[in-house]
């Protein structure tokens, strides 16, 4: 951890980041023992001389730390009780008539006098006080947005990565679940038989669930966490909400990908999916992509939410819709007709169609019985993968792999803008 004085230096620092002309603080000191309040008063005196207006208020102050300010207001009850250098203050208190005792710090005898008395207030002249407020410029970034993203990335990472108890406890956890997958479906795949075909579809579902519910309920959970921190500091016009956004997705999706790959390959071995030609790597970029959606759906429900127990809530509305409509649960012919629709537009439907197409389409069983998916009446003919596609209505020849990958790349593409405009609406909401 770091000491209070440093927390404080800390703070003032990344008010700096932006260049203001005009820095307020609000009881810097407070806390701090003598030497660390010395230490904060030194710095805002070195940012005056720089050319910034250092403006705070300051509570029992030592009289060396009082005299490091240029000039003083001092107010009891709302009104100006004095206006000036702090080092005149003594005497202006003495020609009121309170003098301050010997061995006493002035400026404790000083509240104390105003607590305790009443003293003249100094009425300003009414002609000087502006009746309008001066324009506010737009804000401007002292870094570039590279930049930024660089900085936030850096830091997103940092944050992440210093408890690695945790990350690696997340990564066994998902090399766990994998793990138990492949044991239960174990060389499901590898006998290249026609009726484990509907088995295997089943680790098509689960690899697309856990990918897609992984990524949502981590990033669901993440942005109110972090929504108090992001809120300071892009009011404080430290970063643009372009180059948030872009810097925590890119963390995310940069750990996620590592821990679907852990939930991915174990099980992908251990049930024998298909390694011939480029099926692996098609059902890693598949996941891959399944994670971004994941992510970005799981930042901008976290988003909408105004706290923890709300995105908590507004899970399951989101993935039950995902799951029960996605041609597994209940297959497609059995799907209401007035909810089909939802088949159509549904990114889990699609993870589990391009996986089962990557695995299926132009896969030859070894067995062709009489009933089924295959209807092998005579000797040669033979069962194929694209026959139990059919049987699932997804005919490989009007269903491309292809086009729900840029389905999905689209989808993604379009949930980044609802995402960006409600994390800069956050943003740009008063906070009390």
């Amino acid at each position: 951890g770091i000491s209070g004085g440093q927390r404080k230096r800390v703070s003032v620092g990344l008010e700096l980041l932006t260049q203001p002309s005009v820095l307020f603080l609000d009881e810097p000191t407070s806390g701090l023992d003598s030497k660390a309040a010395e230490d904060v008063c030194g710095i805002l005196k070195d940012l005056a001389r720089q050319g910034h207006t250092v403006i705070c208020t300051i509570h029992q102050p030592s009289w060396k730390l009082f005299s490091l300010f240029d000039n003083l207001l001092m107010l009891s009850q709302g009104q100006v009780v004095y206006s000036g250098s702090p080092a005149a203050l003594p005497g202006y208190f003495e020609k009121l008539g309170f003098p301050s005792p010997q061995n006493e710090n002035p400026v404790d005898h000083v509240l104390r006098v105003i607590q305790e008395q009443e003293v003249p207030t100094i009425k300003g002249d009414a002609q000087e006080v502006p009746t309008t407020l001066p324009e506010i410029p737009s804000v401007t970034y002292s870094s570039s947005m590279a930049r930024q993203i660089g900085v936030l990335f850096r830091r997103n990472c940092y944050d992440f990565v210093k408890d690695p108890e945790k990350c690696i406890a997340l990564g066994a956890m998902k090399a766990v679940v994998s793990t138990l997958v492949g044991l239960c479906w174990w060389n499901t795949a590898g006998t290249d038989e026609s009726t484990k075909a509907f088995t295997v579809s089943g680790v098509c579902f689960l690899m697309t669930m856990n990918c897609l519910m992984d990524n949502l309920f981590d990033t669901v959970m993440r942005f109110p966490q972090a929504k108090q921190l992001f809120l300071r500091e892009y009011k404080n016009g430290c970063f643009s909400s372009f180059a948030w956004v872009v810097a925590y997705l890119a963390q995310v999706l940069l750990f996620q990908i590592l821990y679907a790959l852990l939930l991915l390959l174990p099980a992908y071995f251990m049930v024998r999916l298909r390694l011939d030609g480029a099926c692996l790597p098609t059902a890693v970029a598949i996941i891959f992509m399944l994670s971004c959606v994941g992510a970005t759906a799981g930042l901008l429900v976290g988003a909408l939410a105004n706290d923890l127990q709300q995105a908590q809530g507004a899970i399951l509305p989101v993935i039950m819709p995902m799951i029960i409509f996605c041609g597994y649960v209940i297959p497609y012919s059995d799907i209401p007709v007035f909810f089909k629709w939802v088949y159509h537009i549904d990114v889990f439907q699609w993870g589990v169609t391009m996986l089962k197409l990557n695995q299926f389409a132009g896969w030859q069983f070894k067995d062709c019985p009489p009933l089924g998916f295959c209807t092998c009446g005579t000797p040669g003919d033979v069962c194929t993968g694209d026959d139990f596609l059919r049987s699932q209505d997804l005919d490989p020849d009007t269903h491309h792999l292809s086009s729900y990958f840029l389905y999905t790349l689209i989808f993604f593409a379009l949930l980044l803008v609802p995402t960006f405009f409600v994390i800069r609406w956050k943003g740009g909401q008063k906070t009390g």
